[in-house]
């Protein structure tokens, strides 16, 4: 069985299914880059000229009913804050103080992560743990 093409059109170029996250489609074309991720019933539309994202936003209405729900605000239990500058943080500490309140941990006491700061991770792994007894 053989998995149908994960390359939509737009225009003369494709939107590519991201390799990491089958939610996410990237379009990429003469220095302009769109986002689009899709979950379940919502969407996320982002990128680099505001001109090509209202021309796929309207095109994208003329055929699916589309509700515009303005700037990202939280999602997936990520919250996103706009900055000045016009750049987005994403971060999970929303998410993070509603867990702690909805356990009662709210005024438990921080530790320690056994996480060396600035380490490098990678996918393919790397050298063994210099004191394994910090993990278990």
């Amino acid at each position: 069985m053989t998995q149908k093409s994960r390359t939509h059109k737009h225009e003369n170029s494709h939107f590519q299914a991201s390799k990491c996250d089958p939610s996410l489609f990237v379009y990429s074309h003469a220095n302009n880059v769109i986002y689009i991720l899709v979950y379940v019933d919502d969407i996320i539309i982002t990128g680099n000229n505001s001109a090509i994202l209202h021309t796929l936003v309207s095109q994208l209405h003329s055929v699916f009913s589309l509700k515009d729900l303005g700037d990202l605000d939280y999602f997936l239990a990520i919250e996103g804050k706009t900055q000045s500058d016009g750049s987005l943080i994403l971060t999970q500490s929303k998410y993070i103080i509603d867990l702690l309140n909805r356990t009662d941990m709210e005024t438990s006491k921080p530790i320690s992560s056994p996480m060396i700061p600035g380490s490098n991770l990678s996918k393919a792994g790397s050298e063994d743990f210099l004191d394994a007894s910090l993990y278990h």
